[in-house]
């Protein structure tokens, strides 16, 4: 009997001390700090508000507001702060996680005003300043971030080379990305250069598209941190397939493709760049490769269809643009390449059908395979209509600009064909094709045969061995009178182009004004087996013939 009150006496006790640990707000911040350590965030809150129930100091709220901030409770938290803000000065630590509330919760008009209220309680605090400035770009609002920096650039002289990259940032952020290269290029003077420069640089040169340029910097980025990092070596192998540099994607593809084999996004990379690289039969394998992945991979069947297409099997390339379509039905490309494998096949009707079945019509490419098909019926004003249309969605296509002066030329309207031509060649100043059919228009025309000159004579700066652009030059001396010359040009052009009626029958015009009339009739006869329904030229064959020759 002793010995059980003994035990209930000391049970009561050891309850008491137990109870009164449950109680101790030391022993509840212990059983907080080792529970949030160790990631058990369930128990450090059912701690730390426990805590606050049978203490209300000061710590303790603070503690609470960054746990809140970790668990990413931002509503609560601005509950808690307002609470701590009654009792307590505020100090500077508990701005940034009570702003970051305010702006993931959209609390704007929150932001704002304590934003204020803090910039002038702590004048010209750096971490304040900062972190505004941090939070003002993720509600998208640059030039106050701006102004925070140039803020930070006057007053924290130390970190000021910091600050300028991160004005940089900022500015390629709102897309200001002349301002952000000029300040580059500034810092770039000065001798001065580091990662983070280089990053801002190809980021700004990117935003510019001026994708040549920021290629080799984000290579010499990857060279520089010896990262494998998915992220920059994706940005590369964009960059290289959108300048065109496809040895270089599949040298890098080759060497990441089994490391991220199952990388949807490399393996339809790698397909394109073979298929770029006209290795049909590998890029068929890595397309394959995706569709045995994801059987309802469209990008998948639309570059098979399209490889098909290349290896002349149009039915198996029309099956894939079917499946494509059926799989992923409000992709306007893949109707646009079944229009143009209809017309390439001459099935019009049909071309114009799956056209008008675009799920939507609001682009470029609508209007100009519509232009392309009534160009292809010989409907040139109809024609035209799409084309100019085309070109409201996309101004600066000069193939487009230049294909339209043809059309214009279709209808002999040289004015508007010339205005054509030359918004053409300003756009792309390379496009030989535009200067060339620009000159031989003009010298057709017998018109401005000094301008036409000088047209092909650019032609034939990028091209010196087309033998279409020597037949135009030929004609151009042709018109002229020079009859020399024009033969010179013809006779180089026929021996590159010795299929092509025009060049030849032209080979026959400059013999007859060099009094060689059985040269004259030989070459009219070659270019008449060329293109027997030449009602003209047999007619000119029969008239000098007929002269006793």
């Amino acid at each position: 009997m002793k010995k059980n009150f003994i035990l209930f006496i000391f049970l009561i006790l050891f309850s008491c001390y137990f109870q009164r640990e449950e109680k101790d707000p030391l022993y509840l911040y212990l059983l907080y700090s080792r529970a949030y350590n160790q990631g058990e965030y369930e128990k450090a809150r059912k701690y730390i508000e426990e805590l606050l129930k049978i203490s209300k100091k000061k710590e303790y709220y603070r503690d609470y507001i960054f746990f809140l901030y970790k668990i990413r409770e931002y509503s609560k938290l601005k509950k808690v702060f307002f609470e701590y803000e009654k009792k307590f000065e505020v100090d500077s630590s508990l701005v940034y996680p009570f702003l970051s509330a305010c702006v993931f919760t959209g609390d704007y008009k929150t932001f704002g005003k304590y934003e204020k209220k803090f910039r002038k309680k702590f004048k010209n605090d750096k971490n304040l300043l900062y972190l505004s400035s941090v939070l003002y770009q993720t509600r998208g609002e640059y030039d106050k971030a701006l102004e925070l920096i140039e803020r930070l650039i006057e007053i924290d002289s130390l970190n000021r080379n910091k600050y300028v990259i991160d004005k940089i940032r900022i500015l390629s952020q709102k897309r200001d990305y002349e301002k952000a290269l000029e300040l580059i290029e500034e810092i770039e003077n000065k001798g001065e250069d580091n990662i983070d420069l280089l990053l801002e640089k190809a980021i700004a040169l990117e935003g510019l598209k001026r994708y040549k340029e920021a290629l080799p910097i984000y290579r010499k980025i990857l060279l520089m941190t010896g990262s494998n990092e998915g992220k920059l070596l994706k940005k590369i192998l964009n960059l290289a397939i959108i300048v065109g540099n496809y040895d270089l994607a599949d040298s890098l593809l080759s060497k990441y493709i089994e490391r991220f084999f199952y990388d949807m996004d490399l393996i339809h990379q790698y397909g394109f760049v073979k298929y770029m690289k006209k290795e049909y039969k590998k890029a068929l394998e890595y397309f394959s490769i995706a569709l045995t992945l994801n059987p309802k991979d469209d990008l998948a069947h639309y570059y098979i269809s399209r490889i098909f297409y290349r290896e002349k099997m149009s039915d198996k390339a029309f099956y894939h643009i079917k499946k494509a379509i059926e799989i992923n039905p409000r992709s306007y490309e893949y109707y646009v390449y079944y229009a143009f494998l209809l017309i390439t096949e001459k099935k019009l009707k049909e071309a114009e059908y799956v056209l008008r079945e675009m799920p939507d019509k609001r682009n470029a490419t609508y209007y100009y395979l519509r232009g392309f098909l009534e160009r292809q019926r010989g409907r040139f004003r109809r024609a035209i209509y799409f084309y100019k249309k085309s070109i409201e969605y996309d101004s600066l296509d000069a193939r487009r600009w230049f294909e339209l002066g043809a059309l214009y030329d279709r209808i002999n309207d040289i004015k508007n064909a010339e205005k054509a031509f030359k918004k053409a060649v300003k756009i792309d100043s390379t496009l030989s094709e535009a200067y060339n059919y620009w000159g031989y228009m003009l010298a057709e025309k017998g018109i401005k045969l000094d301008t036409a000159k000088m047209l092909i004579e650019k032609a034939l700066k990028y091209e010196p061995q087309n033998g279409y652009y020597l037949d135009s030059m030929g004609w151009v001396y042709y018109m002229m009178g020079k009859y020399d010359s024009a033969h010179v040009y013809l006779r180089q052009a026929a021996s590159l182009v010795p299929d092509d009626p025009v060049i030849i029958e032209h080979l026959g015009d400059v013999y007859l004004k060099l009094n060689d009339i059985e040269k004259a009739l030989f070459y009219w006869t070659e270019a008449l087996k060329l293109k027997p329904d030449n009602k003209d030229l047999k007619k000119k064959i029969e008239k000098y013939r007929k002269k006793g020759i």
